[in-house]
């Protein structure tokens, strides 16, 4: 299935989940050559961070975690806009495996290209800070902690947004709900620094700051919600796929 959707998928898609973060990881790049040491380093005692956690922090400058919201509906635009050409959608929704398929292949190819978004930042980030500050070493367990709450926290945005989607049935409908969810992201993140568990649209932003109990918390809230929206997913997507571009 996922091989199939790959090679249905226009390239263009790859600007949002390849190129991007490399673009905006060169952009912190040159940020960092004014501000790391005469503003982050100056003040890290303050800000009781580890100097991967400060270059973390200054990836916020650009709302990059928060961004991920917009760039999530862009990719399920794209990954449902393909159906619509040559009347495709009508075809596939007919066929005798559609309820099997049809969504649950546009979620995997998702869940795919979203894995690529957050390698490719991590890697160009790294790069990043290793061209910075070269005395820099990779700390993994930091690394492996902040990518597993942004990857999994993904998940559950992915099956929020599709749960979305399967009730408005509408596709475009998906880049106001990502702008939406965004706008929102951000005026309570940056109100508001504390974690609340209640809040889980803001876990990647809290990615590089929490705590050992914070970590796992996230880690079992994201899994109910995943099971959660899975389960109502599931049962939507037995019913008719009349659905508009």
């Amino acid at each position: 299935m996922i091989k199939v959707e790959f090679l249905k998928q226009r390239k263009r898609v790859w600007w949002f989940v390849f190129v991007f973060p490399i673009i905006l990881n060169v952009l912190l790049y040159i940020d960092l050559t004014f501000r790391y040491r005469g503003y982050l380093l100056v003040h890290q005692n303050e800000l009781a961070l580890t100097n991967w956690q400060l270059i973390f922090k200054e990836q916020t400058v650009f709302y990059f975690s928060e961004l991920y919201y917009l760039i999530l509906s862009l990719i399920i635009y794209e990954v449902f806009a393909v159906e619509f050409e040559n009347n495709a959608w009508l075809t596939l929704i007919s066929s005798p495996f559609r309820n099997k398929y049809t969504i649950n292949s546009k979620m995997l190819i998702t869940v795919a290209y979203t894995f690529i978004f957050w390698v490719s930042d991590y890697i160009s980030l790294y790069v990043t800070g290793k061209a910075i500050d070269s005395s820099l070493e990779i700390s993994l367990i930091f690394f492996l902690k902040t990518f597993t709450i942004q990857f999994v926290s993904s998940l559950m945005i992915i099956l929020t947004y599709f749960l979305i989607l399967l009730l408005i049935r509408k596709v475009s409908g998906m880049i106001a709900t990502g702008i939406l969810i965004m706008i929102l992201t951000i005026s309570i993140y940056y109100n508001n620094y504390n974690f609340e568990i209640y809040l889980p649209f803001t876990y990647l932003s809290h990615a590089f700051r929490v705590t050992e109990n914070q970590f796992y918390m996230i880690l079992l809230a994201n899994i109910m919600l995943i099971f959660v929206f899975y389960l109502f997913i599931q049962r939507l997507n037995k019913r008719s796929f009349e659905m508009k571009l």
